[in-house]
C-alpha cells in the first residue's frame, strides 16, 4: 500500500502524468481563439469560462444547448476547429478558461453534473440546434473521445452532447433555502434547472424529431449488465461508481470505470 501511495505522489508531481496536481502560483495555460470576432460580439472572461456571445440581449433565456467534450491534449485543437464555424454562423458559445480549469472540472471529486463540458453552444432555436448537432459531430469526428458528460444525452457516440436548460442567469430558492439555477415552465413559473449526474428532461420539454435518428446507445450495449440486479450505490465519483448488486442470488460489487 505504501509503495502504491509513493507512486501516486510521484505521478502527482509529474506534469506529464494524468494524475498531475497543479501547484499554487503555477502559471495557467489559457485556451485562446485563433481569430477574434468583430464588435458585434461580446467577449467576457471569468475564472471558469471564456464567453463569446453574439448580440447577447437576443440570446434566448433557455432552450436546447450543446456541449462538446475533449481530451486534455486535444482541447485547444477542438476549439480551433469549432470556433470559426460558430462565429461564422453567429452562434454564441463559451469554453473552459484554461487547461488547468478543465483538468480540475474533471477531477475525481469535482461536480459530476458539470464535468466533461469543454465547450457550450447556445443555438437560437430548434432548427439551428438540429443542424449544429450534425455539423459539430462532423467537425469533431477525428478527435479522440473525451470524458462522458453525465448530465447530457450523447449524440451518435461522439464528442457532442445535448440537454435542455437555461442560457441566461436565472435562479430560484428551493425548499432547502438554496439558490439554484432555474428555467421557466409553459405557465411562466420558475422551476429548477436540474443539472444532475444523469440525463433528465423536464416533463414539459418534448423530444425533437431528430432524436429518433440518434443511434446511441446501440441496442444491446448494456446487455451484459442485465444479469445483475443493482441494489444500491456504495460510492460515486467522476472516476465511476461502485454498486452493490445481486448475481445468481449472491451479493456482488460492481465497479464502474469512466473514460
Amino acid at each position: 500500500m505504501l509503495e502504491e501511495q509513493i507512486k501516486y505522489l510521484e505521478a502527482a508531481r509529474n506534469s506529464g502524468s494524468l494524475f498531475y496536481t497543479r501547484q499554487k502560483g503555477e502559471e495557467e495555460h489559457f485556451f485562446t481563439l485563433k481569430d477574434r470576432p468583430d464588435a458585434a460580439w461580446l467577449e467576457k472572461k471569468t475564472a471558469n469560462w471564456h464567453y463569446v456571445l453574439y448580440e447577447p440581449d437576443e440570446l434566448p433565456v433557455q432552450g436546447w444547448k450543446i456541449h462538446l467534450s475533449a481530451t486534455v491534449k486535444q482541447a485547444q485543437g477542438m476549439l480551433d476547429a469549432v470556433a470559426p464555424c460558430l462565429i461564422k454562423q453567429k452562434v454564441s458559445f463559451k469554453f473552459q478558461s484554461s487547461l488547468e480549469q478543465y483538468v480540475e472540472s474533471n477531477s475525481k471529486y469535482a461536480d459530476r453534473g458539470e464535468s466533461g463540458k469543454f465547450i457550450t453552444v447556445y443555438p437560437r432555436g430548434e432548427e439551428e440546434f438540429a443542424c449544429l448537432l450534425a455539423e459539430l459531430q462532423k467537425l469533431t469526428e477525428t478527435f479522440a473521445l473525451g470524458p462522458y458528460i453525465l448530465s447530457d444525452q450523447n449524440w451518435q457516440e461522439s464528442n457532442v452532447y445535448f440537454r435542455y436548460g437555461g442560457f441566461k442567469p436565472l435562479y430560484l430558492v428551493n425548499a432547502a433555502g438554496e439558490r439554484v439555477p432555474a428555467i421557466y415552465d409553459p405557465a411562466g413559473n420558475k422551476v429548477a434547472d436540474q443539472r444532475l449526474p444523469y440525463y433528465q428532461q423536464a416533463d414539459f420539454v418534448k423530444d425533437l424529431p431528430i432524436f429518433g435518428k440518434n443511434t446511441f446507445p446501440k441496442q444491446g450495449a448494456f446487455a451484459p449488465l442485465e444479469e445483475y440486479q443493482v441494489k444500491e450505490a456504495l460510492h460515486f465519483s467522476n472516476a465511476g461508481g461502485v454498486y452493490l448488486a445481486l448475481h445468481e442470488g449472491k451479493k456482488v460489487v460492481l465497479k464502474e470505470g469512466r473514460q
